[in-house]
């Protein structure tokens, strides 16, 4: 299923919405959403959900996000938009990952 997701946004514009989460484990997880066009209709879907082994600042999410996007082969540049609930782990230097 992940892969016909990846298929389905590949080479399309997306958008990405992500929290941050903590499990019962007490372990952080990086929840990430995305949305997109699916034959006229707006999808939203479970991107992914990884683990955060080390401290969840915004770089690591954001290297998170990025080793995820080039593993699955997806671009940047068709990333329109991208919702946090501005949490400050997800706010980087510059106001934002």
């Amino acid at each position: 299923m992940e892969m016909q997701l990846n298929d389905k946004i590949r080479d399309n514009h997306f958008a990405l919405q992500m929290d941050e989460a903590t499990d019962n484990n007490k372990d952080c997880l990086l929840i990430t959403y995305v949305r997109f066009i699916d034959a006229d209709d707006l999808r939203e879907d479970l991107l992914f959900c990884k683990l955060v082994t080390k401290r969840a600042t915004a770089d690591e999410l954001f290297k998170i996000i990025d080793t995820y996007l080039k593993e699955a082969d997806l671009k940047w540049d068709d990333c329109v938009g991208i919702c946090t609930d501005g949490a400050q782990a997800m706010a980087g230097k510059r106001g934002g990952l």
